[in-house]
């Protein structure tokens, strides 16, 4: 691992509170970490950390000290934005869930600011589009009606929505993005996502039913226990559909601590082996114990070393949804962005052969599948 990859993972456990000192660093390294937070999508969340660190130039010259002092005022500016957009976007998820509960729909909100109101400080978490799942309180629709009936609803607002297996692209609500989902998320593998999508339908009462203070209003969210399967499958469809960032892992990170004992106490591994999630998970847990100082009786299956050091790996080269990643080398049209995921699948195959395998299947399948929609 590299020198400035050390450093930015002495800030994260500072960041997170494992670790109780800031590390010091010249002005050129404080420089390297902002441009990293960047790409990993977390400047807020580390700048509010920042607060309570003293000392923390290496050289303290007169001069590096103004330029340090330029650097956290820029730092502070993100996280003052970060905190109106983070209060934007829950009053519109508020509207947005009062809007499908007024034309009939149960809701839920993914991900985002459901994710949020985990953290020691909710307006820090560096903001996204909404996600949000529902489904028709009409009775007697299989999942395929449900789809149709969602598919139709998001229709009326906008004739030419896009549409994929698990979302429909829904037109934007005061300016935020809304993605609506009928399913909260899928596997490529076949036999995973049947299994997957079982566990979601199962569990789908209590999600819908679980509400949250936000803002003004209330809104549903997923439980902790639901979202360790949720999250996790979200962080394995990322890993090989886009990339992820170390924003996705601190989100996990935090669902992980709000397990109730209980949760905890589950057969973690038994629960997620029939899905595919086993060796992703293991993964996620060697990186939070080696690299984030979490304390090993947090972990919800053993570590995996070989897998964690790949999914550090394409996270720190990837950046934010692999946005900054150099790999990518065949464009960004429909061809290279096709080429540029048999690449990855390539990658990955040693790791997670079952993902690997069936992606470029699914890709034909889904094809059909939305002719058919």
């Amino acid at each position: 691992m590299s020198e400035s990859n050390q450093l930015f993972f002495q800030l994260l456990r500072f960041a997170l509170g494992t670790e109780s000192d800031c590390p010091k660093m010249t002005i050129s390294e404080w420089k390297m970490m902002f441009k990293i937070c960047q790409e990993q999508c977390i400047v807020a969340f580390v700048g509010d950390a920042l607060n309570r660190a003293k000392d923390v130039l290496a050289e303290p010259t007169p001069e590096a000290r103004t330029k340090f002092s330029d650097l956290i005022l820029k730092w502070m500016g993100s996280g003052l934005r970060c905190k109106q957009i983070n209060s934007k976007i829950n009053r519109d998820c508020i509207g947005v869930s009062r809007a499908f509960q007024k034309a009939g729909f149960d809701s839920c909100i993914l991900k985002g600011q459901g994710n949020a109101l985990l953290y020691p400080h909710p307006f820090y978490r560096t903001p996204g589009d909404i996600d949000i799942w529902v489904r028709p309180r009409m009775k007697g629709l299989d999942m395929d009606g449900m789809v149709r009936e969602i598919i139709a609803f998001v229709r009326q607002m906008d004739g030419k929505a896009e549409i994929s297996y698990h979302h429909v692209e829904c037109p934007p609500y005061h300016g935020t993005p809304v993605e609506v989902h009928y399913r909260p998320q899928f596997l490529f593998s076949f036999l995973h996502n049947r299994r997957l999508q079982h566990f979601f339908a199962c569990h789908a009462d209590e999600q819908f039913a679980h509400r949250i203070s936000m803002e003004e209003g209330e809104v549903h969210v997923p439980t902790a226990g639901f979202n360790v399967v949720f999250q996790l499958s979200h962080i394995f469809n990322h890993l090989f559909h886009e990339g992820i960032g170390m924003r996705q892992l601190i989100d996990y990170y935090y669902v992980l601590q709000h397990l109730t004992v209980e949760e905890r106490q589950h057969d973690w591994g038994k629960i997620l082996k029939p899905l595919g999630l086993h060796g992703m998970l293991g993964a996620v847990m060697w990186i939070f114990t080696e690299e984030l100082g979490m304390e090993p009786r947090f972990c919800l299956v053993d570590p995996d070393e070989r897998r964690g050091r790949l999914v550090l790996n394409e996270i720190m080269l990837g950046g934010n949804f692999g946005k900054f990643d150099r790999r990518n080398r065949f464009g960004h049209g429909a061809m290279g962005r096709n080429l540029q995921r048999f690449w990855r699948d390539a990658r990955l195959l040693r790791y997670f052969p079952s993902e690997a395998i069936a992606e470029p299947f699914f890709r034909i399948w889904h094809f059909f599948w939305r002719c058919r929609h």
